[in-house]
């Protein structure tokens, strides 16, 4: 039997013009952030492997509730599905949206690692920026 890829469940339809809810779109980014990986190097010069945004979120974790101004977490678009920068790319012309989505998908990342920090501390400070 072939396997066919597994379309996102929460799209409108199954066509790729259809836009996907709010919603969907940080359910899907969020699953998708979650899975990239990058190679760091280790003081010794050992290579591993790590969670790209989860290392990130450690990393500025315990710098968001005090830093002034607050470090902003990053998300690369070479790191997106061309159907997450699709969604993204409709969403653009409404900041307060993207604000939202990418805020919501990344602190979901930050709720995985610590919930209660997460929203006790970290929730109202954090701000996140699509780089280009």
């Amino acid at each position: 039997m072939i396997s066919r890829p597994r379309k996102p469940f929460c799209g409108i339809h199954d066509n790729i013009e259809d836009q996907w809810t709010t919603e969907c779109l940080i359910d899907e980014l969020a699953l998708h952030l979650a899975q990239v990986t990058e190679q760091i190097a280790k003081e010794n010069g050992e290579k591993i492997t790590v969670r790209k945004y989860y290392h990130q979120a450690k990393s500025l974790m315990r710098l968001i509730p005090i830093a002034r101004p607050p470090p902003v977490f990053i998300i690369s678009n070479s790191d997106l599905t061309p159907r997450l920068r699709i969604e993204i790319e409709s969403i653009r012309d409404s900041p307060i949206t993207l604000r939202y989505v990418l805020t919501q998908s990344i602190g979901r990342i930050f709720e995985n690692l610590d919930f209660r920090y997460y929203h006790l501390s970290l929730a109202r400070n954090l701000r996140v920026k699509l780089s280009l």
